[in-house]
């Protein structure tokens, strides 16, 4: 549940980013081409680049040592870590989680059924329709009140609305919409919204890639078939108040006044597609940002053996010090969570070859034996852990045997089988590590 609250918020920014992005430095440009691909490229990249997150990377070396480079990984390390405490991903999974997971899923579900609704509206058109004009492009007529409109290979448009002059002039637009399979854009982008419903930006994403869709197909039909402008923006007032198909490229979808704008601007320098060059450091700040990449500190000259043989023979208390952990303790599956006294906290799998090998070339290598399931050299004391955990009792159901019974603040009562090593992992989960002194309790 973690990895998808994370996956969406850094899907999130990079929808964020890549819209505005084009409002600031790309909409007045009048290259509606490269705007659309950027538009569709941008957030094919805004799904894709948080999932890298996900996977596991090979750690960074030497050559990010910039440190601008440092920085961003930092924060990406720094931001990802919040939850790793134990106690924390507990509550994280079991309430802020649930809660979470039941308001993303419910507004999917809203969307789905707006999209199968419209679906719906849009098959009950078609079978409805008449086939006036067969072809690569099919044009239809439709006997309802509503604005032209296109959707894949198909035109459908009502000429009891129109007059007969406009009625080319109306298939020309549309057939410009078929023929550049702008339908594909439109559905992609419905598919993103189903998913980042709550994202702002993304309503407003998908309005800019319809727009942006217009202005191409204002272009095509003013220029390459010589249409009377004045005429043609006349047409577009016309049907202005005419229902449109939500999953369709409509005829007046977009703003009336923003479109005539687009039509009477002058075409934009060539100088000014170097714009479109800031993409590059754009995606290279939200690649290392987003990476999850774990960065690797340069790696010291190897000890002479004498030394070497001497970290190995450190007691375990004396290798925290050394290395200035304040913790190291086990979390679920094989992970262990080193916490530093400067505050940060790092996960090692050791089970993982790499991951360990990482760990001892940060730290040096574990004292034999393995490291139990606490290490702690400032381990709470019994009552400071109970008050911690919000546990009013703690109590042996029979003497002479591990299990035990806890009763919380709330009067929840739960039992463990301390002396069962499942048990007592599924018990420390919840609750963190034993204090070491625990052996020495006498339970009441």
């Amino acid at each position: 549940m973690a990895d998808l609250f994370y996956y969406c918020i850094k899907f999130s920014i990079c929808l964020t980013t890549l819209y505005l992005f084009y409002r600031v430095v790309l909409r007045n440009l009048t290259f509606y081409q490269a705007n659309r691909w950027v538009l569709l490229m941008g957030s094919l990249v805004s799904v894709l680049l948080p999932l890298v997150s996900l996977l596991s990377l090979p750690p960074i070396g030497q050559t990010d040592s910039l440190p601008s480079i440092q920085a961003l990984l930092l924060w990406n390390t720094i931001s990802t870590s919040v939850w790793n405490v134990a106690n924390d991903a507990d509550f994280f999974d079991r309430w802020v989680g649930n809660l979470i997971a039941i308001l993303f899923w419910g507004g999917v579900l809203f969307q789905g059924l707006k999209l199968l609704i419209q679906l719906s509206a849009f098959l009950r058109i078609v079978r409805c329709a008449t086939l006036l004009e067969d072809g690569v492009i099919k044009v239809y007529q439709v006997d309802e009140a509503i604005a032209p409109f296109s959707f894949g290979n198909s035109i459908f448009i009502n000429t009891h609305l129109l007059k007969p002059e406009e009625v080319p002039l109306v298939i020309s637009h549309e057939w410009v919409h078929a023929h550049q399979k702008h339908t594909l854009d439109v559905l992609w982008m419905e598919c993103l919204l189903l998913f980042s419903w709550y994202n702002p930006f993304a309503w407003l994403l998908r309005r800019a890639v319809r727009e942006n869709l217009e202005f191409i197909v204002d272009r095509e039909v003013l220029q390459k078939q010589h249409i009377d402008r004045k005429s043609y923006q006349y047409l577009l007032l016309k049907v202005i108040d005419l229902t449109h198909i939500s999953l369709a490229n409509s005829f007046n979808f977009t703003s009336l006044k923003t479109r005539i704008h687009m039509m009477n601007r002058k075409p934009s320098r060539k100088q000014a597609a170097g714009k479109y060059l800031l993409i590059v450091p754009l995606l290279i700040f939200l690649t290392f940002t987003f990476c999850g990449r774990v960065l690797e500190e340069a790696a010291p000259p190897p000890p002479p053996p004498s030394e070497e043989l001497q970290e190995t023979s450190l007691s375990l208390q004396d290798f925290l010090k050394k290395n200035k952990m304040k913790k190291l303790y086990h979390l679920k599956d094989g992970i262990y969570v080193v916490e530093l006294e400067s505050g940060k906290e790092e996960k090692y799998k050791f089970s993982n070859p790499n991951e360990m090998a990482l760990f001892e070339q940060r730290y040096g290598q574990l004292p034999p034996p393995p490291p139990p399931v606490v290490i702690n050299p400032n381990s709470l004391s019994f009552e400071e852990y109970l008050k911690k955990n919000k546990i009013k009792h703690f109590r042996q159901v029979k003497e002479g045997e591990g299990l035990y019974e806890i009763e919380l603040e709330s009067s929840k009562k739960e039992r463990y089988d301390i002396s069962d090593p499942n048990e007592r992992t599924r018990f420390e989960q919840q609750y963190g590590p034993l204090p070491s002194s625990v052996q020495e309790i006498e339970f009441q």
